[in-house]
């Protein structure tokens, strides 16, 4: 019983506790707000202008397109988070950055996805389902959820400002919901937009959705503390969107 409890028990580092104080939390919710605005202004500028449909026009291949597309975007979201570190004088691990228990992180990370994409992956072995990439433009659409998808969020949600948030709320569950709650929410902007929605109509579309992106939150926060290493929880986001997207 007591191996069991283990397992399912979320320990973060305590290394980074002790790295940690309010004023770091305060940062992380400041980040946040940033996050936020920016994530609107990138949604009217993709959904309310010409100029992606426009430059898209210049590539045979989409994939590639995107991936060129979102490093700017990325870099836009991450910098601001690596400017806190250099202005707080932490190091990166504070974030779960490290090369400590690599080769487990990366095993854990693979074996987490699988859960998540039991019904596909059957279907797919059992020839229902099929692959609807090949060549290029599957190694170009892996590359974007892995990198531009999934280690930029967990580098923003699990790995900086659910540490973060834990220096201002003290009991850890409730935290971790509460940036569950961040986390879902950081999806509608771009998302309202696209879909071309006010905001109280598009909650009540996508309720659902967002529901499962709050526990998408949780989730990858039990990975993330197996190791304490963001490789796991980015390989086990990465692999689940491009499944998700890649089989039909």
């Amino acid at each position: 019983m007591d191996v069991i409890k283990k397992q399912f028990k979320i320990v973060f580092d305590p290394q980074t506790e002790k790295a940690l104080d309010k004023k770091d939390g305060w940062y992380a919710i400041a980040y946040f707000l940033y996050l936020m605005i920016f994530i609107y202004l990138l949604g009217l500028f993709m959904f309310k202008t010409s100029y992606i449909n426009d430059l898209s026009r210049h590539f045979d291949n989409k994939y590639l397109f995107k991936n060129m597309l979102y490093f700017p975007i990325a870099l836009l979201q991450i910098l601001p988070v690596f400017l806190i570190l250099y202005l707080r004088k932490q190091p990166v691990w504070t974030m779960g950055l490290t090369l400590r228990r690599l080769i487990p992180s990366i095993v854990i990370g693979i074996i987490a996805c699988l859960p998540l994409n039991l019904t596909k992956l059957f279907n797919y072995i059992d020839h229902s389902n099929g692959f609807h990439l090949k060549g290029s433009e599957a190694f170009y659409n892996l590359v974007y959820f892995l990198v531009f998808i999934a280690f930029v969020e967990e580098l923003i949600f699990r790995g900086f400002i659910q540490a973060r948030v834990l220096r201002l709320v003290s009991n850890k569950y409730l935290a971790i919901l509460i940036v569950a709650v961040m986390f879902s929410v950081m999806h509608i902007p771009f998302q309202m937009i696209k879909a071309q929605m006010g905001l109280i109509e598009f909650i009540a579309y996508d309720w659902p959705h967002l529901l499962i992106t709050g526990l998408m939150h949780i989730y990858f926060v039990y990975i993330y503390t197996r190791t304490n290493n963001l490789v796991a929880p980015s390989i086990a986001h990465g692999l689940n969107d491009f499944i998700q997207t890649s089989i039909y």
